[in-house]
């Protein structure tokens, strides 16, 4: 990247940073995200990218460290969502949220379904769902 003929934008560094998370780079992560965060401050993506690449490689410090920087800079991570449809009618989710009515239905069965898996050997695997304990434990939201 030092060496192109032409100063490396977001799209650059970012495709580096992706690069980092495939091959577990955590040293290199570190210089891509400090180059995106300076192009792109408010862009939460770099941010949780970088944080998952820490929380892979077990460093929670660096997970805290990203939080911290997002709530410094006021960064907020836009959550995700989906729609369901059951028996013609649409239900829509967004991440960690609880105002379905029957959301606590909903996740004690996504619990059950979750400790099924477990019973039968799953392994959630931290480079495809967030974790946030520092004791590796998952949240139901890893399914």
């Amino acid at each position: 990247i030092a060496d192109m003929p032409f100063k490396p934008d977001a799209g650059i560094w970012g495709a580096l940073l992706h690069a980092c998370r495939v091959h577990r780079d955590v040293e290199l992560a570190e210089i891509a995200s400090q180059e995106l965060f300076k192009l792109d401050p408010h862009n939460s993506g770099y941010y949780v990218l970088m944080s998952n690449i820490n929380a892979v490689a077990g460093r929670w410090d660096g997970v805290s460290k990203m939080r911290r920087l997002m709530k410094d800079k006021k960064v907020q991570k836009i959550p995700g969502y989906s729609w369901v449809d059951v028996n013609n009618t649409s239900h829509l989710f967004v991440a960690a949220d609880n105002s379905h009515p029957d959301s606590e239905d909903i996740y004690m069965s996504l619990k059950s379904l979750l400790l099924e898996l477990k019973h039968e050997g799953y392994v959630p695997r931290p480079d495809i769902c967030y974790t946030t304990q520092p004791d590796n434990t998952t949240q139901v939201m890893a399914i």
